[in-house]
């Protein structure tokens, strides 16, 4: 068999097991985690300083060094050219020469092109929200790295349901979505959505809301209208940001948390949490702690 023939076979083998191992990622897994991940596992199965024994072609490895919370299975580990000695292959002395040089370099052009894949990836997301925006977002972001949480009116685009409960969706990018988008008034301490012309509400009776209670999308009260609809008071939108960065209903001691798990949306690419009232002291602080929405 050619060199040739037998690297292509060797590549092929490798791939397969290398995207069988990326597979088993979450399905929340980022495109840039998983070509780590996939490096990572090529690069392991071909290091020739893992001294693979003629009798014990494999040899366990630890996991690959990537996150912990990826469930991924443990990695067993052989050099290449043992590694192919069990696929029936064998070479001269001299085609053992050319395939070690073969590998160092494919390794290096590997190992560069994921560095910029992992770069790049990395630089869009900084560049889709480097900018500051007028988001009320999450300051932990959870399993979304790249673009975090922050309140939303549930639809997109022109199809927007008011009526439905607001929640943690993640931030939507690269321009300004006016399901995200607010204005915080100090003053009054409302939150409003300037394209909706409504605030964030807690839900509540006679002015009060609870535990466990959500926030919902409501009219605005003003001095001219301070109780707009039977849900919608000035006391129910009064929102002041802390310095402990919990996000309170103004003297109350609750605060706005978002739940503890996560789901995709209609989408596979987005995700969302519940969003409620909590007492601010239970509130776990990576879900309460908030980021103002800056200037419109």
């Amino acid at each position: 068999m050619s060199t040739g023939g037998s690297i292509a076979m060797a590549v092929d083998y490798l791939s397969r097991r290398c995207e069988s191992l990326v597979a088993s990622c979450s399905a929340t897994t980022s495109s840039a985690t998983k070509t780590i991940a996939r490096t990572s596992c090529v690069l392991g199965q071909w290091d020739g300083r893992r001294g693979c024994s003629p009798a014990a072609n494999w040899t366990a490895s630890a996991k690959v060094l990537i996150p912990s919370n990826l469930e991924l299975e443990k990695v067993k580990t052989c050099t290449f050219i043992d590694r192919l000695a069990t696929l029936g292959l064998s070479y001269t002395k001299n085609e053992r020469r050319v395939v070690m040089s073969w590998m160092k370099l494919w390794r290096k052009t590997w190992l560069l092109a994921t560095g910029v894949a992992v770069v790049a990836t990395f630089w869009n997301s900084v560049e889709a929200f480097a900018p500051a925006k007028p988001y009320v977002m999450l300051k932990d972001r959870l399993d979304r790295p790249h673009d975090g949480y922050c309140i939303d009116i549930a639809g997109s685009g022109e199809w927007i349901d008011l009526n439905v409960p607001l929640s943690a969706h993640n931030c939507k990018g690269p321009g300004i979505a006016p399901d995200q988008a607010l204005h915080h008034d100090l003053r009054s301490g409302q939150l409003r959505f300037p394209a909706f012309n409504v605030c964030v509400t807690a839900l509540g009776r006679a002015g009060r809301t609870l535990p466990q209670m959500p926030l919902v999308a409501q009219p605005c009260a003003s001095p001219t209208a301070p109780m707009p609809t039977p849900f919608a008071t000035v006391s129910l939108q009064a929102f002041d940001f802390r310095n402990d960065g919990r996000l309170e209903l103004r003297l109350t001691g609750m605060c706005v948390t978002a739940g503890t798990r996560s789901d995709a949306t209609f989408s596979q690419q987005d995700r969302w949490r519940a969003l409620q009232m909590s007492p601010c002291d239970q509130a776990p602080l990576t879900l309460s702690q908030w980021q103002p929405p800056s200037p419109l």
